[in-house]
Order: structure tokens, then C-alpha cells, then sequence
């Protein structure tokens, strides 16, 4: 019956979202709740006008971590970023208006309605695509929900539990990575706060000094970024 509560939740706020008369999700896409993660890249434009919509396939919150981008200083170009279905949704995220231009590798956010929005404007000049001032493409990756399996591995290897956390969270690399792999968790305004240097085999992090709530955890896996959300509960 929850269940079943969820989806036609789901289903009406798709419907009231596609019949507002808000600003369009040119991209919409549901993110899975098994830890898989939705990957993006964008290289905006010149005179650019795009969003893009995020909602959790089982009602939890949606996170979304910048690998790389950067963007021109507010209000030339500007990127809002919402915690629910449209722009009226609650703020969590506006470019300032300076410095020139804005890094947005390693920010982070989190949707706690299990929906996020995502609207980016441009004006007529330094655009990813066509001028070096912004030559980085945005890159990101989108989770929601737990960890798969009891102790949380997935299928690039990497384990991670208990997850919520408390005081110690275990984070397990497969035995045939030769490298260290560097590990951040970044809070919900994108900040990191914690980071370390793992090996292959069992690390046990020390979170005891995080607060309660939602962090993404990014590791530099020999294959790519992994990214998972953790929960932190005292």
C-alpha cells in the first residue's frame, strides 16, 4: 500500500509539474533508488536557456555532486538549483555575482523533497562552447536512496556500510586496486569535510565529528568517480 501511495504521488506531481506554468524540464529523469548512479554532462551555450528535473523513484533524497564546470558570474550566466519539482521550489543553490566566474567541482546538494531542479541561463558571451574563459564542461552525478546489499557493494567494487552512519563508516576496495584511492565527503552546501587517502581491503573512517544529515561521499576509482550518499545519524 506505501508503495503504491508513492508512485501515485509520483504520478501527480509529474502531472501538476508538466501542467504549471513554471519554467519546463527540458530533461527529466527518475533516479533509481538500488545505488546506481545517473551521470550528466553539459557544455552550455552562447544565449542558452536549459533545466533539467531529478525525482527519486522511491521518494528519497536526491543528491547531486559536481565533478567538474565552471560558469560565468551572475547575472551574465546563472544556475539555480531547487530542492523540489520547478523554480518556485525552495532555493539551495545561485551563482554570485563574483568573482568573473565560478569553479563548480566538488559542490554538492541535496533534494530532501526526493525531487531537485536544476535552471541555467546564459547570455551572449563566454559560454563553455564556444570561449576559453569558460572552457569546462559540467559533469555530475545524481544518487538517491541507500546502498545496495546488506553491506552495501555495488558493482564498481566498492563497499560502504553501515550507511546511516554514526560514529565509524567502513569503506571496503577490492584487493586487485594497486593505487591508493583518495576519498571526500562533502556536506550538503558542497563543502568538504572530511577526506583521506584508502587502500584495498577494510578502512574504517572516523565520522564521529560530522552532524547529523545527508553528505556525498566521492572516490577516485581506478574506472572513474564513484559516488555514494551517506547518511549521517547520531
Amino acid at each position: 500500500m506505501e508503495q503504491f501511495k508513492h508512485f501515485r504521488n509520483l504520478f501527480i506531481a509529474v502531472t501538476l509539474f508538466s501542467a504549471s506554468t513554471a519554467l519546463q524540464a527540458q530533461d527529466t529523469i527518475v533516479v533509481p533508488c538500488d545505488g546506481d548512479t545517473v551521470f550528466g554532462l553539459y557544455c552550455y551555450t552562447n544565449n542558452d536557456d536549459h533545466t533539467w528535473y531529478w525525482v527519486s523513484a522511491c521518494g528519497a533524497p536526491v543528491r547531486v555532486h559536481f565533478f567538474s564546470g565552471t560558469i560565468e558570474a551572475s547575472p551574465n550566466d546563472q544556475l539555480r538549483i531547487h530542492d523540489g519539482a520547478d523554480g518556485m521550489a525552495p532555493l539551495l543553490f545561485a551563482n554570485p555575482s563574483s568573482p568573473s566566474s565560478m569553479d563548480l567541482t566538488d559542490l554538492g546538494f541535496v533534494g530532501n523533497s526526493g525531487m531537485l531542479f536544476m535552471e541555467m541561463t546564459s547570455n551572449a558571451t563566454n559560454c563553455c562552447a564556444t570561449d576559453n574563459l569558460m572552457g569546462a564542461s559540467w559533469q555530475w552525478a545524481v544518487t538517491s536512496g541507500g546502498t545496495a546489499g546488506i553491506d552495501g557493494r555495488q558493482a564498481d567494487g566498492l563497499a560502504m556500510y553501515p550507511n546511516p552512519a554514526k560514529d565509524l563508516l567502513n569503506l571496503r576496495l577490492p584487493e586487485g586496486i594497486l593505487a591508493q584511492t583518495e576519498v571526500r565527503i562533502t556536506d550538503v552546501s558542497g563543502r568538504t569535510v572530511y577526506r583521506e587517502l584508502i587502500r584495498p581491503g577494510l578502512n574504517t573512517l572516523d565520522v564521529h565529528g560530522l552532524r547529523d544529515g545527508y553528505y556525498t561521499v566521492v572516490a577516485a576509482m581506478p574506472e572513474g568517480m564513484t559516488v555514494r550518499g551517506l547518511q549521517i545519524i547520531h
